[in-house]
């Protein structure tokens, strides 16, 4: 039997097992098969809260949000395991004559790509994005991620990188330093900032917003 003559069959399927078969053709890329089964499912009628698709859009912004910024808190303790498990011994040297970390020359970075200063600033400034975002709602911007794993770390790390982070000046320098021939250079405008965060997070919350019917 083929494809077409057993989805003619796919109105007899649980939701349950849609979904799963669905999910199924996601995972492997068949487009065709997860678009027939999802064209097989009957509709449904619901009633929601008129404020449901702003607190949809919401809850889903700010997971997306803390995922983001636990990954920068990975990457900046990562830097720092990677300066304290350091050992003295002979190193390569980039084309400068730079000292090459193992790590970095296995990457093929210089050593002072490993700044976690770097990465606390861009820590720094996505959750201050996030709380700018929050302001102008007029939300409490961490109540949603106490309860959250990892929300502690996250507090303690936003409590380092307050005081141990490069300014955009330093930044921009430090860019520039670590920036590959031929890549323009980089200015204290060119940066992410609170500011364009917070107007980007503004944007995909009003697409969630409508996605989700508001």
């Amino acid at each position: 039997m083929n494809a077409n003559a057993i989805a003619k069959h796919y109105d007899k399927l649980t939701p349950e097992e849609r979904f799963c078969l669905g999910m199924a053709a996601h995972a492997r890329g068949d487009d065709v098969e997860f678009a027939r089964l999802r064209d097989s499912c009957r509709s449904i009628t619901v009633r929601i809260l008129d404020w449901n698709p702003l607190k949809s859009a919401f809850d889903e912004l700010a997971l997306r949000v803390f995922i983001e910024l636990q990954e920068w808190v990975a990457d900046h303790f990562q830097k720092i395991t990677l300066i304290d498990t350091d050992e003295l011994g002979i190193w390569d040297s980039d084309e400068n004559g730079l000292p090459l970390h193992p790590v970095a020359r296995h990457l093929k970075l210089p050593t002072h790509c490993l700044s976690t200063r770097s990465s606390g600033f861009i820590l720094k400034t996505k959750a201050d994005g996030w709380k700018l975002f929050c302001e102008r709602l007029n939300i409490e911007p961490l109540t949603f991620w106490e309860k959250l794993p990892g929300f502690k770390r996250l507090q303690n790390t936003l409590f380092v990188v307050e005081t141990d982070h490069y300014t955009p000046d330093e930044m921009a320098r430090w860019c520039n330093r670590v920036r590959k021939a031929g890549v323009p250079e980089t200015t204290v405008d060119g940066l992410i900032s609170p500011s364009k965060v917070a107007n980007e997070l503004e944007e995909t919350f009003r697409h969630l917003v409508k996605w989700a019917g508001g």
